[in-house]
């Protein structure tokens, strides 16, 4: 049981796309908001 959430944890602390979305995201956001 304790394995599972300690798996669970690392994983999600452990995602370089979920990360990478969100950058490109935030990139495209901050695009969008100086574009009038």
């Amino acid at each position: 049981m304790v394995e599972k959430t300690k798996l669970k944890k690392k994983k999600k602390n452990e995602n370089p796309w979920e990360k990478l979305l969100r950058r490109m995201e935030e990139k495209l956001r901050e695009r969008n908001k100086r574009r009038p």
